[in-house]
């Protein structure tokens, strides 16, 4: 029986090194400098091997970084998202354009997977042909290995602070906490100017992530409405959306969540399966990712989900089960759209006296969150940012790590750390 948990312990292990985290996203990893390099270091040190990201708009073109970067990548699956979108300093005072652009150049140099990071797009302020093209075209010079693209969203105070309350959203639709909304003609330019360029595109992170680390699918289920995020365009169509009525959780995955303290039941796909004809952001207010009308609606193979004491999943704990699983749809029916949009994770794990409360884990659609949280302190100040969405989550008194390194939370060395 010892033998048999050690090997179960091993497979939990593996499981958890193979999953995606973002450092110093709640902040900016070039700011938090020493804390982004004390979580690489343990990174490599636990044997990590799933996909890390560092999303920024700082500047890694110093002698520092570069020798940093060169290091990490030999070790880590390294991703860097370098944010460009020419919105000028009204909106983010940040490295300037031209620092971005060459961060893209530094970040494939030292072997890391560079990715323009094209985001947010802000209807009449930075969505005009002239500026997304000058944008492409200079990602693609600088040497970036894919561009990503998405909107802006945000409520109404969001949309105040940013300075956009007159303007209006796009397509006849409204600002929206929960969809990032890109004006249509814009969408349509840049799929036709990324074919026109021969450079990877994507509206998707984790879908880019997954082209970029070989990996056979995404670990988040957009090809339950292909029409809406481009499968027919995707590299890896024949293994994620072909495959996708036949996908299977990750072996271990399912005895994990259970030893966290989940309620898990893995559904196969019925025999009705289709696909959502979704096209459009504004067609539908619901996300794939943890879609609940999916399984009812469509036939979609699922792990159906509620917490160790009945509950409904939170969004966080639904992506972390959609990431050990291996890019299951985590859900569960009985979600009302609009609701569980929290990101924090509530394990218990699967002990006579098992631990509960506050994990200190976060996850979000495409990343376990690893960062420093500052308020106000440790970022560029950007008047868009979605963050104050969040603020009971991420109260101002709450200072310190959020996170760990994945293969710790067998450790439970989850907890709120105070040195930055």
């Amino acid at each position: 029986m010892h033998h048999k948990n050690n090997k179960m312990n091993d497979l939990f292990r593996e499981l958890l090194r193979e999953l995606p985290v973002s450092i110093n996203n709640l902040a900016d990893p070039t700011i938090l400098w020493k804390s982004t390099e004390r979580k690489m270091e343990a990174l490599i040190q636990d044997g990590h091997t799933g996909p890390i990201a560092i999303i920024t708009k700082g500047n890694v073109t110093t002698t520092w970084w570069r020798e940093r970067l060169a290091r990490w990548s030999k070790h880590l699956d390294l991703y860097v998202f370098v944010s460009i979108s020419e919105l000028g300093t009204s909106y983010e005072k940040a490295a300037s354009d031209d620092v971005r652009y060459r961060n893209l150049t530094v970040a494939r140099e030292c072997g890391c997977k560079a990715i323009a990071y094209v985001r947010p797009i802000i209807h009449t302020v930075n969505d005009s042909p002239e500026t997304i093209e000058r944008i492409f075209r200079r990602s693609v010079e600088a040497g970036c290995h894919a561009i990503v693209s998405s909107g802006f969203r945000g409520d109404d105070e969001t949309v105040d602070f940013a300075g956009l309350g007159a303007i209006e959203a796009p397509d006849g639709q409204h600002w929206s906490k929960t969809l990032k909304l890109t004006p249509q003609t814009t969408s349509d330019f840049m799929v036709a100017l990324a074919e026109e360029l021969k450079v990877l595109y994507f509206t998707r992170t984790m879908c880019c992530v997954a082209v970029l680390s070989g990996m056979e699918r995404s670990l988040n289920p957009y090809h339950i409405a292909p029409n809406f995020v481009g499968c027919d365009r995707c590299p890896i169509k024949s293994t994620c959306h072909d495959m996708a009525q036949f996908i299977q959780p990750k072996n271990g995955s399912i005895e994990l969540l259970q030893h966290l303290g989940f309620n898990v039941t893995v559904h196969t796909a019925a025999e009705r399966y289709k696909r959502c004809d979704v096209e459009k952001r504004q067609e539908c207010s619901l996300c794939c990712t943890n879609c609940p009308v999916a399984p009812a609606s469509f036939g979609t193979p699922y792990v159906e989900m509620t917490t160790w004491d009945g509950q409904m999943p939170s969004w966080g704990e639904m992506s972390f089960a959609r990431f050990v699983t291996g890019g299951m749809l985590c859900t569960n029916p009985s979600i009302q759209p609009g609701e569980f949009s929290e990101v924090r994770l509530h394990p218990r794990f699967d002990e006579p006296h098992g631990s509960t409360g506050e994990s200190g884990l976060y996850g979000v659609n495409s990343w376990l969150i690893w960062s420093e949280y500052v308020p106000q302190q440790k970022c560029f100040k950007c008047t868009y940012c979605f963050l104050r969405m969040f603020e009971e989550q991420l109260p101002d008194e709450l200072q310190g790590t959020v996170g760990c390194s994945p293969v710790r939370i067998l450790q439970r060395e989850v907890c709120y750390e105070t040195t930055i």
